[in-house]
């Protein structure tokens, strides 16, 4: 495998209106940019956030905009390698910009598009559908630890597309 750098932070003056968990905190960030534990080890993971929390915890929506794929069948949990590629998720296309309706670019799946995606999530705890547009600080599902998941926590990415290995 040959090595790829990571890439490095972009600052395109986006911020989400929302933090991705509700309830009781506080939340501690037990992984950031580059962590020790996973972070570290692909191109597409490196700027990610995991925050620990209980399962079961809602998870909210950071923006708005639309529900763009969801996986939730996984129950499986652990640091065993055989968990390194299983793993429950759902990503959403954040509005950016404004068109002339008010209700942002995400339909457009234009160049800008900003794609966060929620990983380890509790199995079928989604309460959206793919296509379902949705507002800043809705709850989309519950955290878990299904995967690759030494504790329960919320890892949380965001890109600037949905091509493998847009800048994060």
């Amino acid at each position: 495998v040959d090595w790829i750098a990571h890439p490095s932070p972009s600052n395109h003056g986006i911020t989400f209106d929302w933090f991705p968990l509700g309830g009781k905190g506080p939340f501690l960030c037990s992984q950031g940019c580059g962590g020790g534990l996973t972070h570290f080890s692909h191109p597409s993971t490196f700027h990610a956030l995991d925050f620990e929390t209980c399962v079961g915890t809602p998870v909210l929506a950071v923006g708005n905009g639309i529900v763009v794929d969801i996986r939730q069948k996984c129950c499986v949990s652990g640091i065993h390698v055989s968990h390194l590629f299983q793993w429950n998720a759902i990503t959403l296309q954040l509005d950016v910009g404004n068109d002339d309706d008010g209700r942002g670019g995400a339909e457009e799946n234009n160049s800008t598009s900003i794609i966060v995606e929620y990983v380890h999530i509790k199995a079928h705890s989604v309460r959206v559908a793919v296509g379902d547009r949705v507002e800043a600080g809705q709850v989309l599902c519950l955290s878990g630890d299904a995967g690759f998941c030494p504790v329960p926590h919320l890892h949380i990415e965001a890109h600037l597309s949905r091509e493998v290995g847009a800048p994060s």
